[in-house]
């Protein structure tokens, strides 16, 4: 199980919450999808990520296990985990969140790059 569903399940103990407060503070109807996902079941996106950081009161980040040396967990290379933060950090980006774990580093700064060069010439298109 990947520690994100873990991170979940801890923080909501540590606060005293049930699965109940956890789905009703995040929108889902019942306990039950909370269930699937602190058992690893249910794939996040990045949006309902950050919903459940603000019900558990924490960061992303926190969630994710990324301040807790998590991250070579999660990124297969350390210089992806850099890429793949500031992607997290530019709301405009964070479509390519999910995808970039495992790419290599210049794989992933070129898919950036790439992506950037379709803006600007869309850009120069429209004006």
């Amino acid at each position: 199980m990947l520690q994100l569903y873990k991170n979940i399940k801890n923080r909501r103990i540590e606060l005293g919450m049930t699965q109940s407060n956890l789905a009703e503070k995040t929108g889902y109807a019942d306990k039950s999808m909370i269930a699937k996902i602190e058992k690893g079941q249910v794939d996040l996106p990045q949006t309902k990520i950050e919903l459940f950081a603000k019900a558990l009161n924490t960061t992303p980040a926190d969630i994710m296990g990324w301040n807790d040396g998590e991250e070579k967990n999660y990124y297969i290379d350390p210089e992806t985990h850099k890429i793949a933060q500031r992607i997290f950090e530019d709301s405009n980006m964070r479509t390519l969140f999910n995808i970039a774990k495992d790419m290599k580093p210049e794989r992933l700064q070129a898919h950036i790059n790439f992506m950037k060069s379709l803006k600007k010439s869309e850009e120069h298109d429209v004006s």
